[in-house]
């Protein structure tokens, strides 16, 4: 063998190797990505022709239902020991009334969206009412606010100090002044009158010539009332 024919010979030798090697790294890449491949379209397709459909768990249902209770009707003031409150109502059995911190009266309220109730045997002076509402299957109780009711029976003072019943003058006009309660309202003669902090009022009235009736009303925020009617007479000089 010439040495040309053996160079030719190594050459040969090398390339094969190199082939061999090459398709050696080749068929271990297809097989490692090959079936990384096939799993990954399996998974695919089998998605796109399932009919199986996600489902998402229903909420639990935890029972508590919400529950109000409003009490929207109720005098800030009266005359009367007895009085009806009433308001609104959601998702309670039962309704109790309190007077003073004791319960006086329980109205049935299941399935109901309005309430009311007569409150009977109110003390003079200030009195505190609030309701509460019972739910007896969730145990749930709703309290509103506190209200203050006043109870007053007697009617609201009403002095007048000038001028006297029955004066005589010879003025054309006489200054009216008198005192009564806080927070009470006073017309003269149907004019209201501004009353001040210490329950006093003045107001002047014009007169006509003869007798003139001064009619004096007082009316509290119970709604109790009071008249006075004082006759002044003119004469002019």
């Amino acid at each position: 063998m010439t040495r040309y024919e053996s160079h030719q010979k190594k050459r040969l030798t090398v390339t094969i190797v190199l082939i061999l090697i090459i398709l050696i790294v080749l068929v271990g890449f297809i097989f490692t990505n090959g079936i990384k491949l096939v799993i990954n379209t399996s998974v695919y397709v089998s998605g796109l022709f399932s009919n199986k459909e996600a489902v998402t768990p229903a909420p639990k249902n935890t029972g508590n239902l919400i529950s109000t209770l409003e009490i929207d009707n109720i005098p800030t003031a009266t005359n009367a020991a007895t009085i009806t409150i009433s308001g609104s109502v959601y998702n309670l059995d039962s309704v109790d009334i309190y007077l003073n911190n004791a319960d006086v009266k329980t109205v049935q309220t299941a399935g109901l969206d309005n309430w009311s109730a007569q409150i009977d045997n109110l003390q003079k002076g200030d009195n505190q009412i609030y309701a509460k509402g019972i739910n007896k299957n969730q145990k749930q109780n709703k309290i509103t606010t506190n209200y203050d009711v006043l109870y007053k029976p007697d009617k609201p003072k009403l002095d007048i100090s000038s001028p006297p019943d029955n004066a005589k003058t010879s003025k054309s006009d006489v200054m009216v002044n008198g005192s009564t309660d806080k927070e009470t309202y006073i017309k003269i003669n149907g004019n209201p009158v501004v009353v001040d902090a210490n329950g006093t009022f003045q107001l002047d009235v014009k007169l006509n010539t003869g007798d003139n009736k001064i009619d004096i009303t007082a009316t509290d925020i119970a709604g109790n009332f009071s008249e006075k009617i004082i006759t002044v007479t003119y004469q002019s000089e």
